[in-house]
């Protein structure tokens, strides 16, 4: 006699990794949507640009600089999400490259993140509100868990290079 047992699922390291990865591009979307939402609501970047730029700037120039800015913020959320998709990918078809790419991927968006965060122009005040510096680096958190899991020892074997789906139930032979 044959019956379905549940299969326990244990998942890699590549595959938390994978999910982590998967977090950072919601999370990614989420700081653009911050952004975009912001902007349509109650516009932070342009209060903040008129609290720190007004005495040496004209209203002409501060619109200039806020529309730089958010092409700015929107460009590197693109190239977030699309860097997110490619490592996903990338490490769920067991390319040896992913580790190494990620992690560099991780420095560059790290070191964006905090440039965001704290960055200053000038002796003017920072050049993002706090709100956009904030969201910015919470898809930097998911890029170094990512990056911890995919280092952990035992992920670079042969026989874990490949994520391959669960079925979710394994046959087991009872006698009766």
């Amino acid at each position: 006699m044959t019956t379905l047992a549940p299969q326990r699922t244990v998942r890699s390291a590549r595959q938390l990794a994978v999910l982590a990865m998967y977090v950072g591009l919601a999370l990614s979307a989420a700081a653009a949507a911050v952004v975009i939402i912001d902007q349509a609501t109650s516009d932070t970047l342009w209060r903040h640009m008129i609290a720190t730029y007004s005495v040496d700037y004209n209203h002409v120039e501060m619109a200039d600089s806020k529309s730089i800015l958010l092409t700015y913020l929107l460009s590197i959320a693109v190239i977030g999400i699309a860097c997110w998709l490619w490592m996903a990918w990338a490490v769920t078809k067991g390319k040896r490259w992913a580790r190494a790419v990620s992690t560099l991927i991780f420095v560059l968006a790290a070191c964006i993140a905090l440039f965001n965060l704290v960055g200053s122009e000038d002796g003017y005040g920072r050049l993002l509100p706090t709100l956009y510096g904030l969201v910015g680096v919470l898809p930097s958190v998911a890029g170094l868990v990512a990056v911890i899991l995919l280092w952990r020892r035992g992920t670079s074997d042969d026989h874990d290079l490949r994520i391959r789906p669960s079925t979710g139930t394994s046959r087991v032979n009872v006698a009766p």
